[in-house]
């Protein structure tokens, strides 16, 4: 019995041995140095749950790093990533001096770890300063909306965000907004977070009868680009958040000509012609060729050709500043609705009846009313189309004292003067008639 007990006690005790040697190896720690120029999460662990998070020891480091000694059951994997709220980046990670592949820079990034007898990670990045900007558009619905954040008479979105200006790497997909330009549709309320030195595209878009003449962003400038109305703007100098001192001048659409035959004019695209900026009509000289003559000969048909003019519209945007010579243009030769145009003729005609004659595109021509102020020597008329017109006219009997004209109509020829007669001579009928029956009663 006795040497039962003994045996027993034996056995324990070589068990006890034995658990105490498997915990010591379970147990053993490796060294892990890690340094850091900002403040960062890193992670040892034996597992991976979900897509990229480590299970296991994790560390918050700063600028001054972190050593200490980790169960080498954890060293399998190990996930570097800043901290979210040091609005920080990667832009080197090391493991053991071997430089591994940053794929997310302000995200997590999952690494696995070779066998060593201890660890040194080194990571490096860049702390960022992220500010906001916020705009809203005529059509705002909050009504405690500030003054100095409203935009009026246009409309400001955001178009494409670059990295800074060193670089000029396109980071608009990693900025969910831009989008949708980073505004709004219900409220039309605009806002874009960003980091400083970030470059920041805006299109400011007038309306129509308005022209952009200033703007800034807490007075940092934006600069007009190609494309019209895109403005860059470099935030390296920012230096909080900010909002659009832009401004929005009434504008008049306007006649530049070139044409020895009109010497001003005044245009009016308010009919809908155009939905922004501002229209400039182009008056020059043109002389067709003989078979051009003969077309618009033939079209005015009874009419003395005056002039011959090639007008050309074009839809024109400022850029930033009050200056009509350096703008962006768009060529139109198709409005959607009518421009109402008036030209003041050099020499005026010889006759109170004046029409247009419109070369149209296609080839074909058409004939447009006018109206004649011979005082100011101006025709005025409506088109939607621009290329070659010419303006001609005739002179049409006046009934004497009454201020009315003959017209022709289409070819055929009717007589004012028969249209008064006659219904003079109904009202006439109509009294006598009139003043029989009275007797008769």
């Amino acid at each position: 019995m006795k040497r039962l007990s003994k045996c027993i006690v034996a056995i324990v005790a070589l068990l006890a041995s034995f658990l105490s040697l498997t915990n010591t190896a379970s147990a053993a720690n490796k060294n892990v140095q890690i340094n850091s120029n900002i403040e960062a999460r890193v992670v040892f662990g034996d597992r991976i749950e979900g897509a990229d998070e480590v299970i296991g020891t994790e560390f918050m480091v700063d600028a001054s790093g972190a050593s200490s000694n980790v169960d080498e059951n954890m060293l399998m994997y190990v996930s570097v990533e800043p901290d979210f709220f040091a609005n920080a980046k990667l832009t080197s990670v090391k493991i053991n001096n071997e430089a591994q592949t940053i794929t997310s820079p302000n995200g997590r990034n999952v690494y696995t770890l070779s066998a060593a007898d201890s660890y040194t990670i080194d990571i490096m990045g860049t702390a960022s300063i992220n500010y906001n900007i916020n705009w809203s558009n005529p059509g705002y619905t909050n009504p405690d909306t500030p003054n100095d954040v409203k935009i009026l008479n246009g409309i400001a979105k955001v178009v494409k965000v670059y990295d800074n200006a060193a670089n000029m790497n396109d980071i608009s997909a990693s900025i969910p907004c831009v989008a949708t330009g980073c505004v709004d549709d219900a409220t039309k309320e605009g806002f874009i977070h960003f980091e400083k030195g970030n470059v920041i595209v805006f299109e400011f878009i007038p309306q129509y009868g308005y022209q952009l003449t200033s703007v800034n962003m807490n007075g940092l400038p934006l600069t007009p680009q190609n494309d019209a109305n895109q403005y860059i703007l470099d935030t390296a100098s920012a230096n909080g958040n900010g909002h659009f001192s832009a401004t929005f001048t009434k504008t008049d659409d306007a006649v530049k000509t070139y044409s020895s035959a009109i010497t001003s004019g005044v245009l009016d695209l308010s009919n809908g012609a155009i939905d922004a900026g501002t229209g400039v009509l182009s008056v020059n000289d043109f002389t067709p060729s003989a078979e051009q003559a003969a077309k618009f000969a033939e079209t005015a048909s009874g009419y003395e050709i005056a002039d011959y003019l090639d007008l050309d519209m074009q839809q024109v945007f400022y850029k930033g500043v009050n200056d009509d010579t350096d703008v962006w243009s768009n060529n139109l030769t198709q409005l959607s609705a009518d421009a109402n145009i008036s030209l003041k003729l050099a020499e005026g005609v010889d006759g109170n009846d004046v029409v247009i004659v419109h070369e149209k595109h296609d080839g074909t021509h058409e004939l447009i009313s006018g109206i004649y102020d011979a005082d100011t020597k101006t025709v005025s008329f409506a088109t939607d189309g621009f290329s070659n017109y010419a303006i001609a006219y005739r002179t049409v009997a006046k009934i004497p004292d009454s201020g009315f004209f003959t017209s022709e109509i289409s070819g055929a020829k009717e007589s004012i003067i028969g249209v008064v007669v006659t219904a003079l001579g109904s009202v006439v009928a109509l009294y006598i008639v009139s003043g029989k029956i009275k007797k008769e009663q």
